[in-house]
Protein backbone atom coordinates (compact mmCIF):
# COMPACT_ATOMS: atom_id res chain seq x y z
CA UNK A 1 0.00 0.00 0.00
CA UNK A 2 0.86 3.64 0.08
CA UNK A 3 1.89 5.19 3.38
CA UNK A 4 2.31 8.79 4.43
CA UNK A 5 5.03 9.99 6.79
CA UNK A 6 4.48 13.22 8.64
CA UNK A 7 7.35 15.07 10.35
CA UNK A 8 6.59 17.90 12.78
CA UNK A 9 8.59 20.13 15.06
CA UNK A 10 7.49 19.90 18.71
CA UNK A 11 4.51 22.24 19.31
CA UNK A 12 5.80 23.48 22.67
CA UNK A 13 8.90 25.14 21.17
CA UNK A 14 8.58 28.87 20.28
CA UNK A 15 10.61 28.63 17.08
CA UNK A 16 12.65 25.85 15.51
CA UNK A 17 14.62 25.61 12.29
CA UNK A 18 16.89 22.91 10.98
CA UNK A 19 17.16 19.92 8.74
CA UNK A 20 16.00 16.38 9.21
CA UNK A 21 16.40 13.08 7.41
CA UNK A 22 13.85 10.30 6.95
CA UNK A 23 14.99 6.80 6.03
CA UNK A 24 12.60 3.91 5.39
CA UNK A 25 13.94 0.37 5.89
CA UNK A 26 12.47 -2.97 4.83
CA UNK A 27 12.15 -5.08 7.99
CA UNK A 28 10.27 -8.17 6.80
CA UNK A 29 12.33 -11.20 7.91
CA UNK A 30 13.88 -13.34 5.18
CA UNK A 31 12.64 -16.86 6.03
CA UNK A 32 14.58 -19.82 4.60
CA UNK A 33 14.57 -23.57 5.37
CA UNK A 34 17.72 -24.62 7.22
CA UNK A 35 19.47 -27.79 6.07
CA UNK A 36 21.35 -29.54 8.88
CA UNK A 37 25.03 -30.36 8.26
CA UNK A 38 25.37 -27.87 5.40
CA UNK A 39 26.94 -24.42 5.28
CA UNK A 40 24.20 -21.81 5.10
CA UNK A 41 24.88 -18.28 3.80
CA UNK A 42 23.03 -15.08 4.62
CA UNK A 43 23.29 -11.31 4.44
CA UNK A 44 22.29 -8.56 6.84
CA UNK A 45 21.36 -5.81 4.37
CA UNK A 46 20.12 -3.07 6.72
CA UNK A 47 20.42 -2.22 10.43
CA UNK A 48 16.99 -3.81 10.85
CA UNK A 49 17.40 -6.93 8.70
CA UNK A 50 16.46 -10.28 10.19
CA UNK A 51 17.15 -13.65 8.58
CA UNK A 52 15.13 -16.54 9.97
CA UNK A 53 16.27 -20.10 9.23
CA UNK A 54 13.67 -22.78 10.08
CA UNK A 55 13.94 -26.55 10.63
CA UNK A 56 12.12 -29.43 12.31
CA UNK A 57 13.70 -31.55 15.02
CA UNK A 58 12.83 -34.25 17.53
CA UNK A 59 13.15 -34.14 21.30
CA UNK A 60 16.66 -35.03 22.46
CA UNK A 61 18.27 -34.31 19.09
CA UNK A 62 21.68 -32.76 19.62
CA UNK A 63 23.10 -30.09 17.33
CA UNK A 64 26.18 -27.90 17.32
CA UNK A 65 25.90 -24.33 16.08
CA UNK A 66 29.08 -23.34 14.28
CA UNK A 67 29.54 -19.77 12.99
CA UNK A 68 31.78 -20.23 9.94
CA UNK A 69 32.54 -16.74 8.67
CA UNK A 70 31.36 -13.13 8.53
CA UNK A 71 32.54 -10.30 6.29
CA UNK A 72 32.49 -7.95 9.31
CA UNK A 73 31.69 -8.13 13.01
CA UNK A 74 28.17 -7.43 14.18
CA UNK A 75 26.04 -10.52 13.41
CA UNK A 76 24.32 -12.31 16.29
CA UNK A 77 22.17 -15.45 16.42
CA UNK A 78 19.20 -16.59 18.51
CA UNK A 79 17.73 -20.11 18.48
CA UNK A 80 14.10 -20.57 19.54
CA UNK A 81 11.94 -23.65 19.69
CA UNK A 82 8.57 -25.01 20.78
CA UNK A 83 6.86 -23.63 23.90
CA UNK A 84 8.99 -20.46 23.96
CA UNK A 85 12.26 -22.36 24.48
CA UNK A 86 15.43 -20.32 23.81
CA UNK A 87 18.65 -22.24 23.18
CA UNK A 88 20.93 -19.44 21.99
CA UNK A 89 20.45 -15.77 22.70
CA UNK A 90 22.47 -13.07 20.94
CA UNK A 91 25.37 -15.46 20.27
CA UNK A 92 28.09 -13.66 18.33
CA UNK A 93 30.92 -16.06 17.51
CA UNK A 94 31.40 -19.10 19.76
CA UNK A 95 30.39 -22.63 18.75
CA UNK A 96 27.68 -24.05 20.96
CA UNK A 97 26.44 -27.62 21.60
CA UNK A 98 22.68 -27.82 22.18
CA UNK A 99 20.25 -30.62 23.03
CA UNK A 100 16.82 -29.74 21.63
CA UNK A 101 14.17 -30.28 24.32
CA UNK A 102 11.03 -30.97 22.29
CA UNK A 103 9.85 -32.20 18.91
CA UNK A 104 8.65 -29.44 16.61
CA UNK A 105 9.65 -26.40 14.62
CA UNK A 106 12.77 -24.40 15.46
CA UNK A 107 13.99 -21.04 14.15
CA UNK A 108 17.55 -19.73 14.09
CA UNK A 109 17.51 -15.95 13.69
CA UNK A 110 20.44 -13.83 12.45
CA UNK A 111 20.49 -10.06 12.92
CA UNK A 112 22.88 -7.13 13.06
CA UNK A 113 24.07 -5.73 16.38
CA UNK A 114 24.74 -2.09 17.22
CA UNK A 115 23.42 -0.86 13.86
CA UNK A 116 25.81 -3.08 11.85
CA UNK A 117 24.74 -4.04 8.32
CA UNK A 118 26.01 -4.93 4.81
CA UNK A 119 27.42 -8.10 6.36
CA UNK A 120 27.65 -11.47 4.62
CA UNK A 121 27.84 -14.45 6.98
CA UNK A 122 27.93 -18.25 6.95
CA UNK A 123 27.15 -20.87 9.59
CA UNK A 124 26.46 -24.56 10.06
CA UNK A 125 24.03 -26.37 12.31
CA UNK A 126 25.60 -29.79 12.61
CA UNK A 127 23.56 -32.71 13.89
CA UNK A 128 25.34 -35.00 16.32
CA UNK A 129 24.56 -38.53 15.19
CA UNK A 130 23.34 -40.90 17.90
CA UNK A 131 25.22 -44.19 18.00
CA UNK A 132 23.41 -47.22 19.44
CA UNK A 133 25.65 -48.97 21.97
CA UNK A 134 24.72 -52.41 23.32
CA UNK A 135 25.68 -53.42 26.84
CA UNK A 136 29.12 -55.04 26.83
CA UNK A 137 30.02 -53.52 23.46
CA UNK A 138 33.10 -51.38 22.88
CA UNK A 139 33.13 -48.33 20.65
CA UNK A 140 36.34 -46.78 19.37
CA UNK A 141 36.07 -43.30 17.94
CA UNK A 142 38.26 -40.39 17.03
CA UNK A 143 37.77 -36.66 17.48
CA UNK A 144 38.67 -34.63 14.41
CA UNK A 145 38.36 -31.10 15.80
CA UNK A 146 37.46 -28.80 18.66
CA UNK A 147 33.85 -28.82 19.80
CA UNK A 148 33.06 -32.21 18.30
CA UNK A 149 30.56 -34.28 20.25
CA UNK A 150 29.56 -37.93 20.26
CA UNK A 151 26.11 -38.98 21.43
CA UNK A 152 25.50 -42.59 22.47
CA UNK A 153 22.21 -44.29 23.14
CA UNK A 154 22.14 -47.26 25.54
CA UNK A 155 18.95 -49.27 25.95
CA UNK A 156 18.57 -50.48 29.56
CA UNK A 157 15.88 -52.66 31.07
CA UNK A 158 14.93 -52.53 34.72
CA UNK A 159 16.88 -50.58 37.29
CA UNK A 160 20.15 -52.54 37.32
CA UNK A 161 23.34 -50.55 37.83
CA UNK A 162 25.76 -50.19 34.91
CA UNK A 163 29.23 -48.81 34.39
CA UNK A 164 30.68 -46.72 31.58
CA UNK A 165 34.46 -46.75 31.11
CA UNK A 166 36.10 -43.98 29.09
CA UNK A 167 39.66 -44.22 27.85
CA UNK A 168 41.99 -41.87 26.03
CA UNK A 169 44.72 -43.46 23.95
CA UNK A 170 46.35 -40.07 23.35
Amino acid sequence: GTYRIQVRAPADLPSITGTYRVTVWEVTPDVTPLVLNQTMNGRIETPYSVDRWTFSAVAGQQVRFNPVNASAPGVAFTLRGPNGWIGLSNLVNAPSLITLPASGEYALTAFGTGGAYDIDYAFQLIETVQTELALGATFTGQFVGNGQAMLFRINLTGDRPFQITLGNAG
